[in-house]
């Protein structure tokens, strides 16, 4: 496998989409361990399941696309293994809202006929953001009818950070915000495991504080955007043994 990176920058790169593909372990065990749990407040507890296969599916495609790229990120256009990611992700999605409020039918057509829609639009190069949104929006809805627990919508705050890290990528070519546009999806996996947690021990967080974290992060996100921009683009690894 050939690495177009600096050796320091290919290190945080890769472990960043090791730790990735490895997250939705995490889940896999959160479930099985707070099984009992989840069985009183969602539908489908062995969706979860499911939808971490899925999500690790998807991290090894991101992989490999990066692979064919020699892992130097310079563009995010239209392709046979982005289509499959993405729709690995609102997969995900998909399961997670029937795992959790699956007892209601008529989400099941339109859940998993979103990932179909998704894919479709997708391969016609239709714009399909709107799709994504929405099962991202009924994802994290459900998660909070069955929690009842704010947690749950840090993976939204998590995409504010992909967008984020990922726009000062494609802007600077600097290749170190590729391992931080990756890392920061396993970060809002995490949200998963901890709402499983907290539903066991009955410890939900208040929204004031869930709040005041997002408010926090997206503030200093947006102050540091100016200097981030200013990073210089990565040298290609025969520049940088030069």
């Amino acid at each position: 496998m050939r690495v177009d990176l600096p050796p320091g920058t290919a290190s945080w790169v890769l472990s960043a989409h090791a730790l990735t593909i490895l997250s939705p372990l995490v889940v896999v065990w959160s479930t099985l361990h707070y099984w009992n749990a989840l069985q009183s407040a969602t539908f489908m507890p062995a969706l979860f399941l499911v939808a971490a296969l899925v999500l690790i599916v998807g991290s090894c495609i991101e992989s490999l696309q990066n692979a064919r790229d020699n892992w130097y990120l310079t563009h995010n256009d239209p392709s046979f293994l982005d289509g499959a990611f993405n729709t690995c992700i609102v997969c995900n999605l998909a399961l997670v809202i029937l795992a959790c409020q699956g007892q209601y039918f008529w989400l099941w057509p339109l859940s998993l006929g979103g990932v179909g829609l998704y894919a479709f639009m997708y391969a016609k190069r239709w714009p399909k953001e709107a799709v994504q949104g929405v099962l991202g929006a009924g994802s994290t809805l459900a998660m909070y009818l069955s929690f009842r627990d704010p947690v749950v919508i840090y993976p939204l705050l998590t995409v504010f950070l992909t967008l984020y890290f990922l726009g000062i990528l494609l802007k600077t070519q600097a290749q170190s915000m590729h391992g931080f546009t990756t890392v920061i999806n396993a970060v809002g996996l995490m949200a998963t495991p901890w709402a499983m947690a907290n539903l066991q021990h009955q410890s939900p967080r208040s929204w004031a504080e869930v709040l005041l974290v997002c408010a926090g992060v997206v503030i200093v996100a947006l102050l540091v955007r100016p200097k981030l921009n200013q990073l210089s683009s990565t040298p290609h690894k025969e520049q940088y043994a030069s």
